[in-house]
Order: C-alpha cells, then sequence, then structure tokens
C-alpha cells in the first residue's frame, strides 16, 4: 500500500472544510460583536443634547464680502434656566452665513465644561442643550467658547472665540 494514500480514521477534506468554515463563521461573529459594540459606545458618548436643527439667529444679517468677510459668532448676555435641571432653554448655533464648522463649549467661570457640542455646519444649531450637570439656584458667570474648523475632511482649526455671560438658575415655578 502506498503511504501517501493512508487516511486516518475520522478526518477527511468534509471535516476540514467544515472546520475552516467554522473558524470563519467564529471570526465574523467576533468582528461583528466587536463592531456593535463601538457603535453603542460612540452613541453613548455623543453629546445627548444636539438635536441639531435648520437655526437661524432671527437677525437680518449683512456680513461682508470678499478679503474683509471674517467669522460671525453669537453672543450673548444672559440666560435663565430651573434649579435641579440639566436642561438649558439657549439657543446655540453656528450663523449660516459662515463659511466653517462650529462647536461651541459652554463653561463655568473657573473652568468647569457643562456641555460640549459636536461641529456644526453653517445655519445649523440647537434651541435647547442639556448640560452634564444639573444645576442649583443662583447666579453663575460662563463662557461660550466658539471653536472654528475648517469644511473639509481635516477639520482645521481656524480661530476660538469667547462670549461671557450670565446663568441665572431660579428655583422652579
Amino acid at each position: 500500500m502506498d503511504a501517501g494514500n493512508k487516511k486516518e480514521p475520522g478526518h477527511s477534506r468534509t471535516d476540514t472544510a467544515r472546520k475552516i468554515v467554522v473558524a470563519v463563521l467564529v471570526v465574523l461573529c467576533i468582528t461583528l460583536l466587536a463592531a456593535v459594540v463601538y457603535l453603542l459606545k460612540e452613541k453613548k458618548t455623543a453629546p445627548a443634547a444636539d438635536q441639531i436643527t435648520d437655526w437661524d439667529t432671527g437677525i437680518e444679517e449683512d456680513p461682508p464680502q470678499g478679503a474683509d468677510a471674517g467669522i460671525l459668532v453669537p453672543g450673548y448676555d444672559t440666560a435663565v434656566m430651573d434649579a435641579g435641571s440639566d436642561h438649558l432653554p439657549m439657543s446655540i448655533g453656528n450663523p449660516k452665513d459662515n463659511q466653517c464648522l462650529m462647536k461651541v463649549t459652554l463653561c463655568l467661570e473657573d473652568g468647569t465644561e457643562l456641555y460640549e457640542s459636536s461641529l456644526l455646519a453653517p445655519g445649523e444649531g440647537m434651541e435647547k442643550v442639556i448640560l452634564n450637570q444639573s444645576m442649583k439656584e443662583g447666579t453663575y458667570d460662563m463662557n461660550a467658547r466658539f471653536e472654528c474648523f475648517s469644511k473639509d475632511d481635516k477639520h482645521t482649526p481656524l480661530n476660538v472665540a469667547d462670549s461671557g455671560f450670565v446663568l441665572i438658575v431660579k428655583e422652579k415655578q
């Protein structure tokens, strides 16, 4: 008998093919599970308040054109919210005439970050935001930081503008 034609009992090409198929399926399942976990994690870390809609300042704007064109940045004097809440009814957005993306971060005067938006395209914004924490009754000095980025795939930082305002937190009526 030829030694090259010997077959071990229980081992055939069919068994080997089945093992390969099972191994490929296991690898695919693990990859799919990892992708699902990654996507769920990303969803949880995304800003909860970014219910982005078309946004307009409601102010007639006549932006500079050509070489004088700049980046428009909203300004705020005060904002008011209920004590014990993390919902801030404050209209935040990127003016439609800008030619850049914008990220808005709200911080207490001591630098404690209360909110950070996703990148907003021109004309996008929110009418309310959800802060990282609920607020107690009082008056707080706040800062809105507007970070501007190019609209290309690189999102190159362009400039930063800060706008101070007062947050008034009142007992719920």
